[in-house]
């Protein structure tokens, strides 16, 4: 069975080894807009770009295609790979690839065995990150606010006097779209104007 990951706009989820051998997968998608190509090919794929591009400049962030985007984020030898609606925030998609990526490593052993069993658990982060985001709570780091612009001075204000807030309430009670809260949001978090608590 599928899970409905769609209102966040995930397709699929891939790990792959820096060899290119894809050592997780999970679709959340209907049969429509599957990717028809065996996915051997398709990590193999994913990794010859991150490694073509890191050889021309520092690795690959997003490979957009006509309805898609695969958004990357690489630690230590595995690579992170997403692939969501075009419209999704690669800056979100991004920050929610380096939790998972940094709670997958915290599994592994030094020397990894092979078992590709150990990256189960990835279901589960993914969900958390995923589906359950509408529970993740902003508030300042306190950080000395400067060069911001005039949203974002108010977004920071805002969180300021709240304390902490979902990005569902900071769009609601400023009565701005939500999109546009979460762009701000993550740019301030990316920032380290922001940062996540449940």
């Amino acid at each position: 069975m599928i899970e409905n990951h769609n209102q966040n706009g995930l397709k699929d989820f891939y790990v792959i080894r820096e060899s290119g051998e894809c050592v997780f997968h999970k679709s959340y998608i209907k049969d429509f807009d599957r990717l028809d190509a065996d996915q051997t090919i398709v990590s193999s794929f994913l990794s010859a770009i991150n490694t073509f591009s890191t050889n021309v400049d520092l690795g690959a962030k997003m490979l957009e295609t006509h309805r898609s985007k695969f958004v990357y984020h690489k630690n230590g030898q595995w690579l992170f790979v997403a692939r969501t609606e075009k419209s999704v925030n690669s800056d979100l998609i991004s920050n929610k690839l380096d939790k998972i990526s940094t709670q997958v490593n915290n599994w592994l052993p030094s020397q990894w065995d092979g078992n590709v069993g150990v990256f189960q658990g990835v279901t589960t982060l993914i969900k958390e990150q995923f589906v359950n985001s509408n529970n993740v709570y902003y508030e300042i780091t306190g950080k000395s606010i400067e060069d911001l612009s005039d949203v974002q001075e108010k977004v920071y204000s805002f969180l300021r006097f709240k304390g902490r807030s979902t990005i569902t309430t900071i769009a609601k009670l400023m009565r701005i779209p939500e999109q546009d809260a979460e762009d701000v949001t993550m740019n301030l978090l990316n920032h380290h104007y922001l940062t996540t608590c449940q």
